[in-house]
């Protein structure tokens, strides 16, 4: 029995939108709903990137909200095996088991290219009949992936992807925010009792007030953009 507060925040802390669900939701099924919130609350903001934990690693994840809310989802992998034709982390092979490397994405052909960059030029076992090695190929042999073909392996935002291993440490905040929750820095844990999903609710939405309050007050006082995070930027 019970009651889950779901939450989006910025990554200085600051809370965009919460949900109140039952404590037997699973995380995953929320954040959906988490989402629809977000964007009907802040319809002229654009969001390019939501960080979540390894817990939202599915495939269907991934697709949706891509998909349906225009979001690329920087989600913590789980160990992951690919299929024949690529290397265990996840880059393509050309058809001579040359490892190739990203050579941008198609967002609007929802495609990732990568290019062999004559990579065996530079290997003892380069292959002189390679059509690829000739002048008129600057880059090579050219291959693509498609996000359709499983967006959780293949999609915008893989670990390798620059924007992925940029992203990736601040999803250390959310721990920390939690660990703030505990600490009771926000003074509300231990005073207040409530029950009842109303009740719930109007606890949510001071706790999230204060903590706002809180990080604006810090970042007026002392510079410091979050509590959480070294932020800087």
């Amino acid at each position: 029995m019970g009651h889950k507060a779901h939450s989006i925040r910025t990554v200085n802390g600051v809370p965009m939108a919460t949900i109140i669900t039952a404590a037997s939701v699973y995380d995953q099924k929320a954040i959906l709903s988490l989402l629809d919130e977000l964007k009907g609350r802040y319809p002229d903001l654009l969001f390019a990137y939501i960080i979540l934990d390894r817990g939202y690693d599915a495939e269907e994840i991934h697709q949706d909200i891509y998909e349906h809310f225009d979001i690329i989802p920087i989600i913590i992998r789980k160990k992951m095996v690919y299929p024949k034709g690529f290397t265990k982390d996840g880059f393509p092979v050309c058809p001579w088991g040359t490892p190739m490397k990203p050579k941008g994405i198609e967002y609007d052909r929802k495609r990732t290219k990568y290019a062999c960059f004559k990579a065996c030029q530079e290997s003892e076992q380069m292959l002189p009949l390679c059509d690829y090695l000739k002048e008129q190929y600057r880059f090579g042999y050219i291959g693509h992936t498609y996000f359709t073909n499983g967006y959780q392996k293949f999609g915008p935002a893989l670990p390798h992807n620059a924007i992925y291993q940029k992203l990736k440490p601040l999803r250390t905040g959310i721990e920390r925010t939690f660990g703030l929750v505990k600490e009771n820095r926000y003074r509300m844990e231990e005073t207040n009792f409530y029950r009842g999903i109303d009740n719930v609710t109007i606890h949510t939405v001071e706790h999230d007030i204060v903590l706002t309050q809180d990080i604006i007050f810090d970042y007026l006082t002392t510079g410091k953009k979050s509590p959480v995070l070294k932020l800087n930027y």
